[in-house]
C-alpha cells in the first residue's frame, strides 16, 4: 500500500514540475499586458482587447487578423494563475513523501514488533499474509467436469480448461498473485455465472475478475462473450477496472508476454 501511495505522489509530483517549468517558460516570453473581452449586445460576439496600462480600464482592440496575440494574452493569464496553485500542491506532496519516506505506517509499525509480542496484539488491520489468507478462505462449489473433457492441471494442481486457462493460472502463480479458479459470482439481471478467474490485487487489497475469451473467430461464442461482457458492466465491473479481458482465436493465440504484462499492470 505504502509503495503504491508513494508512486503515485511521485507520479503527481512529476506532472506538477513540468507544469510549473511549463508555466515559468510560457510567462517568460509572453507579450506585455493582459487580455480583456467583452460581449457585444448588437451582434452577439465576443470582442479581445488589449491591456498595457495596470492603471486604465480600457485596453486595444485585438482584430481577427491577430487573433494570436489574444491566444498568447489568454495563455499568459492563464499560467500566471496555474503556477501558485501548482507550485502550493507541488510542496504539499513533496512533503507528504518526505513523511513517507522517513516514517512507519501502522502495518510497518506491527511487523517492527517482537515475535512475542506481536503474538498478543491484534493489529488495527490484517497483514497482508492474513488478508491474503482470509480471501483464500472462501469456499465455493467449483463447476464440473464434463467426462470427455481434456485434463489441464496448473502448478497449483487446480484443473483447467483449456490450455490459454492454464497458461493464465500459471502466470499468476509464479507471480503470487492469489485468485479462484471458476468461482461463482452473482451479476443482476444475469444471475450466477463463473469467471474465469477471481483474482487480488494484494497492495491495494481489491478484488477483479478475468475472462478469457477463447473462440473469438466462433460468432456465436463471440455474440455471448459480448453479452457477459455487457453484464459485467451493467453490474458496475467497469472492463479496464476490475474486469480484465483476454482473447484469442485459433490464428492467433494468447502468449505469456501479453497475460503477464496485464498481470502486472492490474494486479500490482
Amino acid at each position: 500500500m505504502k509503495s503504491d501511495m508513494i508512486k503515485n505522489l511521485e507520479e503527481r509530483s512529476l506532472s506538477l514540475r513540468k507544469a510549473v517549468d511549463k508555466a515559468k517558460r510560457c510567462l517568460g516570453k509572453a507579450p506585455e499586458g493582459h487580455l480583456q473581452y467583452s460581449t457585444s449586445k448588437r451582434t452577439n460576439t465576443i470582442q479581445y482587447f488589449h491591456r498595457t496600462d495596470p492603471k486604465g480600464t480600457h485596453g486595444k482592440y485585438i482584430p481577427v487578423s491577430k487573433r494570436k496575440l489574444a491566444v498568447s494574452l489568454a495563455q499568459k493569464d492563464y499560467m500566471k494563475r496555474l503556477l501558485p496553485v501548482a507550485q502550493k500542491e507541488q510542496t504539499l506532496i513533496e512533503n507528504l513523501l518526505s513523511f513517507y519516506n522517513s516514517t512507519m505506517t501502522m502495518e510497518e509499525l506491527y511487523k517492527s514488533l517482537p515475535e512475542p509480542r506481536r503474538r498478543l496484539v491484534t493489529p488495527v488491520e490484517p497483514s497482508e499474509d492474513e488478508y491474503i489468507q482470509t480471501w483464500y478462505a472462501v469456499e465455493y462449489e467449483h463447476k464440473e467436469f464434463c467426462e470427455d473433457t481434456p485434463e489441464y492441471y496448473a502448478a497449483n494442481g487446480v484443473r483447467m480448461r483449456s490450455k490459454s486457462e492454464l497458461l493464465i493460472a500459471d502466470c499468476l502463480l509464479r507471480l503470487n498473485v492469489p485468485f479462484r479458479y471458476e468461482c461463482p459470482l452473482t451479476l443482476e439481471g444475469c444471475g450466477t455465472i463463473h469467471p474465469d478467474f477471481t483474482v487480488l490485487n494484494v497492495s491495494q487489497r481489491k478484488t477483479l475478475y478475468w475472462e478469457h475469451l477463447g473462440m473469438m473467430d466462433v460468432p456465436e461464442y463471440a455474440e455471448s462473450a459480448v453479452s457477459r461482457i455487457g453484464h459485467y458492466i451493467r453490474n458496475n465491473i467497469i472492463t479496464g477496472d476490475e474486469l480484465i479481458l483476454t482473447y484469442e482465436t485459433k490464428a492467433i493465440p494468447l502468449h505469456t508476454l501479453q497475460a503477464e504484462k496485464l498481470i502486472k499492470h492490474y494486479l500490482f
